[in-house]
């Protein structure tokens, strides 16, 4: 009788792209007991405890089936894989257990971040619009586009269109997938949006003068209409030095 020679195989630890799966596959190894000119290739597939990035701590592999898909090339002896008795490293009950981790898979952003127009209320705070966006990462699984906390900051406080606005703080979340599975991309952008003029009404002060023998009227103050949320002054905003001139109804004293 030949016995076959013993050989020992160790799996290198296993590392994949987060794909939704725990599947795994033998990403390399290495054989102590074979003859000179032969060489062994360990093939096979196996599964990660866990099929998320955080939680992914190890890989586990069927020893059958290893061997099975296993291929052994010879370049003198013309040795064959069933000259072999292989056994595995840290093999307990015909599985063997090697490190695994998984990296972050891309997402794809889709859409524009948006700023809203608004009337003048002497701030450069902007209202941020993500509804257009979307989050898509592997087998159709979505991230959700998050606002809150999120700022978008106008060029100027004053009235103006095309205003250049800056916006910061968007953020990704969990949604059918989860966020931590994912490279989680920069999504400050940039926008424009329009300030439009606040709509204001003044009081004029009734005028006076001594006659002149003209109609002429000058203008001698006035006051805004009380405020509301579009309209009237805003803020600790004044208005003062109210000038201009104008016509009586009548040259003479009344």
């Amino acid at each position: 009788n030949i016995t076959p020679k013993a050989v020992t195989v160790t799996l290198s630890n296993v590392t994949k792209t987060y794909d939704g799966t725990t599947n795994a596959t033998v990403s390399g190894s290495t054989a102590t007991g074979l003859l000179s000119g032969d060489t062994l290739t360990v093939a096979g597939n196996g599964t990660y405890n866990n099929q998320h990035v955080l939680n992914a701590t190890n890989a586990s592999f069927n020893t059958a089936g290893l061997t099975n898909s296993s291929n052994l090339t010879s370049s003198t002896l013309g040795s064959q894989l069933s000259d072999y008795a292989i056994s595995y490293t840290n093999a307990t009950s015909g599985t063997v257990t090697v490190g695994g981790t998984i990296t972050k898979a891309n997402v794809t952003l889709a859409g524009n971040i948006t700023a809203n127009d608004k009337v003048y209320d002497a701030t450069n705070t902007a209202a941020i619009n993500a509804s257009g966006v979307t989050a898509t990462g592997v087998h159709g699984e979505t991230l959700t586009v998050n606002t809150t906390g999120a700022t978008g900051t106008f060029n100027t406080t004053h009235a103006g269109n095309n205003l250049a606005v800056a916006i910061n703080n968007v953020t990704l979340g969990n949604g059918t997938g989860l966020v931590s599975d994912y490279n989680v991309q920069n999504l400050n952008t940039n926008a424009t949006a329009n300030i439009t003029a606040r709509s204001l009404t003044l009081d004029l002060n009734n005028v006076t003068k001594v006659y002149d023998g003209t109609t002429t009227a000058t203008a001698t103050g006035g006051t805004a209409a009380a405020a509301t949320n579009t309209t009237g002054l805003d803020g600790s905003d004044t208005i003062t030095g109210v000038t201009g001139t104008g016509t009586y109804n009548s040259a003479h004293v009344s």
